[in-house]
């Protein structure tokens, strides 16, 4: 029997020791001039666009959208009916509630919306809803185009600009809600708004137009948990000029509809952003816990505890 091989040694090749004692200095010194990049500190990530998905596809769905043809007699006469109302809301403002000829604008376009429905069933409702949306939108981002090129905001815009003109002939109102959301930001290179962005004003114009809808027969059409899931998330996320307070406790109504929405990781990004940076980096830190984005949560807390040193956690909460 032959004899077995002796044990095998690994001998290092020559010069292999200095190579890694240098390249062990070379990460200390990293580390010390540079600790956040040894640490796996990243950049903060403090978006939150959970809407756009959503609101971008819906406004695909719209543009292919057979039954939104030219509209019948009647969709014109509750279209105008509705305007009317929404003129006097918006003139009005809290005080139309009080208003006797008001009361009679809204009852006036409520009827409009009966009277559709009797003739075409609660879908020439939707229909009448979704194309209202979808033009409203188109007149948005025309309106928008116009204001980046005036370098002004819409609300701000010459009444005699043929683009806020025909805004305001559709959706009384709605100017002051674009410059608060700031939907300029969304224009695209070709001058139109981004497919989610006219999606998420579509969604809320129509909601706004079955809101008027309290008459048809029943069951009377609402706006589908997907819009209302994403118009809520878009007020959250965005903000829309709300306080901090406001968009936590939409926060809550939004958790309620959409259980699997990341809370805490939403939670973190609303408080840093109005510069609750001590409380922020707990909701991160709890976030990355239960695995909401957890690598974002990790550099979002870091990212806070520096703002926070920084700021000495003055009137931190």
């Amino acid at each position: 029997m032959s004899e077995a091989p002796d044990d095998l040694v690994l001998v290092p090749p020559r010069g292999l020791v200095p190579v890694l004692l240098l390249a062990l200095l070379l990460v200390a010194a990293v580390g010390v001039r540079w600790p956040f990049a040894v640490q796996g500190d990243a950049r903060p990530d403090l978006r939150l666009e959970s809407w756009q998905e959503d609101a971008s596809a819906y406004w695909h769905q719209l543009q292919a959208d057979p039954a939104l043809g030219a509209p019948a007699p009647e969709q014109d006469d509750a279209r105008t009916q509705m305007v009317a109302w929404l003129a006097r809301e918006a003139t009005l403002g809290a005080a139309v509630v009080e208003d006797a000829e008001a009361r009679r604008a809204r009852g006036a376009a409520e009827e409009s919306l009966r009277r559709l429905a009797l003739t075409g069933g609660n879908r020439a409702v939707v229909a009448f809803a979704r194309r209202y949306g979808r033009d409203v939108a188109v007149a948005a981002s025309a309106a928008l185009a116009a204001g980046r090129a005036a370098g002004r905001p819409v609300e701000a815009l010459d009444a005699a600009a043929p683009q806020a003109r025909a805004l305001r002939a559709v959706a009384p109102g709605v100017t002051a809600l674009l410059d608060r959301a700031r939907f300029g930001q969304e224009l695209g290179p070709d001058g139109g708004l981004a497919p989610a962005a006219a999606g998420v004003i579509a969604m809320m114009a129509e909601s706004r137009a079955l809101a008027m809808a309290v008459r048809v027969p029943p069951p009377r059409p609402e706006p589908g948990s997907r819009a209302r899931r994403t118009v809520l998330a878009f007020r959250v996320e965005r903000g829309q000029g709300l306080t901090m307070e406001r968009r936590l406790d939409l926060l809550d109504e939004l958790v309620q509809l959409d259980p699997t929405y990341p809370r805490s990781f939403a939670t973190g990004v609303i408080l840093a952003q109005g510069r609750r940076y001590r409380a922020a980096r707990a909701a991160f830190l709890a976030a990355a816990t239960i695995g909401e984005r957890p690598d974002a949560a990790r550099a979002n807390a870091r990212y806070c505890k520096r703002r926070q040193a920084a700021s000495g956690a003055a009137g931190e909460g």
